[in-house]
C-alpha cells in the first residue's frame, strides 16, 4: 500500500489515498526512461556515445469522485491549478519522498456515472527527492553526552576531542547529489579555505579568509549553485573568490569521505545532502 498527498502554493494539502471522497490511482512514480544521445559510428557498426539526460517525470492520476460528487470535484480544483506549482508525498514502507510539478492537464465529465478526474502533472526536476537530509558533522569536540541516559559510577566521557580533519558522508540515493556546506568560525581562519572529497580527488577552494564568528555557506546542488558569507548581519556573494580549479562537489551513491584543509578547533564544518531517488 501506499500514501499520497498533493500539496499547493497555499502549503493546504489533500490526502488523495486516505479519503472516503476520492479512489486514486496514481502512475509515473516508477523509474524512469532516459534519452540517449549518439552519433553513427564511420568506422564501424553501431554509434558513438555522447549522453544520456533524463526527460520530464510525467506523473498521472485517475481519481473516482465519492460521497458529494461535487463538493469532491471542486475542491480538487484548489489543488490542481494549472497556474501554480504543486509538490506530492508519496509514502510506501520503505520510502517517503516528494517531488514537486505543473498541471498539464485535468479532464473530468460531470455528466456520467463514476465520476472521474484525469489529471496530467508534469515535473520538470525528475528525480523524487528524500523527506529527510542527512547532516554529517565536522568538529573539533565530537559529543557523547545525550539524553536520557544512565550514568555508571565509573562515569561516561561527555565528549572526544577529534584530531581527524575528515568525516564519512553517506548518500543514500541513487544519483548523485549536491550539498550544502555551512562553515562556521570560532576564530580566525587563513586563506585558502578547501574542501575535498577524497574518493574522487575533487575540491571547493574559497581564496578567502573569515574572522571570528563568520558563516560562509556553500550550495553545490544543481540549478542552486551559490557561496555566501554571513557577517555582521550582511551578506556577500563570495563567487569572485572560487579558484579556477574548484569543482563543484557531487557526492556519489554510497561512501563518500570529505575533508577540509583548515584547524578544527577553529572551525565548525556541517555538510548536508538530500537522497535523490528514481523511482520508488
Amino acid at each position: 500500500m501506499f500514501s499520497l498527498i498533493v500539496k499547493n502554493a497555499a502549503n493546504k494539502k489533500l490526502n488523495l489515498t486516505d479519503n472516503p471522497n476520492y479512489f486514486t490511482v496514481a502512475e509515473g512514480f516508477n523509474a524512469l526512461t532516459s534519452n540517449i544521445n549518439t552519433t553513427a559510428s564511420a568506422v564501424g557498426h553501431g554509434s558513438v556515445f555522447n549522453s544520456s539526460k533524463l526527460a520530464n517525470r510525467n506523473i498521472t492520476l485517475q481519481i473516482i469522485l465519492r460521497g458529494d460528487i461535487e463538493a469532491s470535484r471542486i475542491a480538487l480544483y484548489e489543488f490542481f491549478s494549472p497556474l501554480y506549482k504543486l509538490t506530492f508525498f508519496y509514502k510506501n514502507e520503505h520510502r517517503l519522498v516528494h517531488i514537486s510539478g505543473y498541471v498539464e492537464s485535468f479532464e473530468c465529465n460531470p455528466n456520467v456515472s463514476n465520476e472521474t478526474a484525469n489529471i496530467s502533472v508534469i515535473c520538470n526536476e525528475p528525480f523524487l527527492l528524500d523527506d529527510y537530509s542527512d547532516i554529517q558533522s565536522l568538529s573539533y569536540i565530537k559529543d557523547y553526552f545525550k539524553f536520557p541516559c544512565s550514568v555508571p559510577a565509573e562515569g561516561v566521557p561527555f565528549g572526544e576531542v577529534n584530531n581527524s580533519n575528515e568525516t564519512v558522508i553517506i548518500n543514500r540515493g541513487e544519483h548523485e547529489v549536491g550539498c550544502v556546506i555551512t562553515l562556521c568560525a570560532k576564530s580566525g581562519i587563513s586563506a585558502p579555505i578547501r574542501i575535498t572529497n577524497l574518493l574522487s580527488g575533487q575540491y571547493f577552494e574559497l581564496n578567502t579568509e573569515m574572522k571570528t564568528d563568520d558563516v560562509i555557506i556553500i550550495k553545490t546542488i544543481i540549478k542552486q549553485k551559490s557561496v555566501h558569507l554571513y557577517r555582521n548581519g550582511n551578506e556577500t556573494n563570495l563567487f569572485s573568490k572560487i579558484t579556477d580549479s574548484s569543482s563543484w562537489l557531487q557526492l556519489y551513491p554510497g561512501e563518500n569521505i570529505l575533508a577540509v584543509n583548515s584547524n578544527l578547533s577553529l572551525l565548525n564544518v556541517d555538510i548536508s545532502i538530500v537522497p535523490e531517488y528514481i523511482g520508488v
